[in-house]
């Protein structure tokens, strides 16, 4: 007997009455079965197959019903158990509906062609409690019609409008498209929303699957598989310094307060995870939270160039950056500019920080410009915190918490993208409609 069982037969728990049962399916077990002997209620030597003295003789069981006890001890000598404790746990599953139409044990050698002697059709109540557990009826809700609701409906749910939802769909159906010729499987649409709605809300999987009309393990893989996918698309929409070309980069920094040659503002921020099940004490920061501490740079339109999620909260800021490929880079001289970043990084050839005890005049307003002008990451960290709501807090470990993060980075630049897209294109027919409406006439009035 292997261990499972025999701490199953060694420990009593509950006292439970063998009376309700059949005893003449008993008395056929025991013609099959008479030598077994096991160890039940702490009482060595006892037949489990005997009757008992009395009709409501208590057998202490620990944590099956008592038909479950016979059978383990009534099979095991004709079972050969191969795979571990599968087929322990599987088989005396199935006995009692074999029990309860009177079909003869499949894996009984002594048995023969006697049934089950029944006198009259019993009620299994275990039978029929596991029958109900293992046989639930499958239910496919209706889907969800997300392009069928208004854009203020979908960025108020998805923080997406209905064009970028369409573009989302486009980039990501050959990443996470269910290769499927079944009718019920979710489209590309649905597990992106629900994806999007567990980014934006942060709520509880469960939470989640009941506004999306799908199960709790269903919202898990569509995180899972948005949140691989997006992965894949990091170094197409966050890369350093930025999209644009760098002359532009410094210029919209100038503009901001005046602070010339910045290509980046660097900053470090913590999102709450729960309490990792390895390693716990690295990932509680100064706070007493455990956290993972990413590292952000972004440029002065809020699209984030750079991250570095995956330290512990308990890593500072200062060594995530020494650390990083980004560091070595500026160390080799691949990029011509300064980061600004706060006090808690040292003030470096590429990286300028305020002054600690400025003096009257220039210091004071340097740092001042200073301060402006890297007020933009904080601004940016505010905005994918405010934008998705899961980085308030993450349930889940550490690995998926780094991905989640991520995920949420790039979509964060996919948005703010697509907005001042659409405001340039805004901006440009509101100038061209002006143009036409103000238009000097060939008489040269307006």
């Amino acid at each position: 007997m292997d261990a499972a069982s025999s701490s199953v037969l060694r420990e009593p728990k509950s006292p439970l009455s063998l009376s309700a049962f059949k005893w003449s399916w008993l008395q056929c077990c025991q013609q099959t079965d008479r030598s077994q002997e096991g160890t039940v209620g702490g009482r060595e030597g006892f037949n489990l197959l005997a009757p008992p003295q009395e009709p409501d003789d208590q057998v202490m069981f620990t944590h099956r019903p008592p038909i479950f006890g016979v059978m383990i001890c009534s099979v095991r000598s004709h079972v050969d158990f191969k795979g571990g404790g599968k087929q322990l746990l599987l088989q005396p599953l199935l006995v009692p509906l074999f029990l309860q139409k009177g079909i003869k044990r499949p894996w009984s050698k002594k048995v023969g062609e006697h049934g089950v002697p029944f006198e009259e059709d019993p009620v299994d109540v275990e039978a029929q409690l596991i029958r109900g557990f293992f046989r639930r009826e499958r239910v496919i809700r209706p889907r969800i019609d997300v392009f069928a609701y208004p854009n203020e409906y979908l960025k108020e749910r998805y923080r997406f409008s209905k064009d970028s939802l369409v573009y989302l769909t486009r980039l990501l159906k050959p990443h996470v498209a269910n290769v499927t010729n079944r009718g019920s499987a979710l489209s590309t649409e649905n597990i992106l929303c629900i994806a999007l709605r567990f980014f934006a809300s942060g709520h509880f999987l469960y939470s989640v699957g009941d506004s999306e009309h799908v199960g709790k393990a269903t919202v898990c893989r569509a995180v899972r598989s948005v949140c691989l996918a997006l992965k894949q698309f990091l170094p197409t929409f966050v890369q350093f310094p930025g999209h644009k070309p760098l002359f532009i980069i410094k210029d919209e920094f100038h503009r901001v307060a005046g602070f010339p040659n910045v290509i980046g503002c660097i900053d470090g921020t913590h999102i709450p995870i729960k309490a990792p099940s390895i390693n716990e004490g690295d990932y509680v920061n100064r706070k007493s939270v455990h956290s993972i501490n990413v590292q952000v740079i972004c440029e002065a339109t809020q699209i984030i160039t750079n991250v570095e999620a995956k330290w512990p909260g308990s890593v500072h800021d200062a060594r995530i950056f020494h650390e990083s490929s980004l560091c070595q880079a500026f160390q080799q001289g691949q990029y011509n500019g300064y980061l600004l970043g706060d006090r808690g990084y040292p003030c470096l050839p590429y990286l300028m920080t305020p002054y600690p005890e400025p003096e009257p005049g220039p210091q004071t307003r340097f740092n001042l410009a200073h301060s402006r002008t890297r007020a933009k990451v904080e601004m940016t960290i505010g905005i994918l915190k405010s934008r998705f709501q899961c980085l308030r807090g993450l349930r889940v470990s550490p690995e998926r918490a780094c991905d989640i993060i991520v995920a949420c980075v790039v979509l964060h630049n996919i948005a703010t993208i697509r907005e001042r897209a659409t405001l340039l294109v805004l901006r440009k027919m509101a100038q061209r409609n002006t143009y036409r409406l103000y238009r000097p006439t060939e008489t040269g009035d307006f």
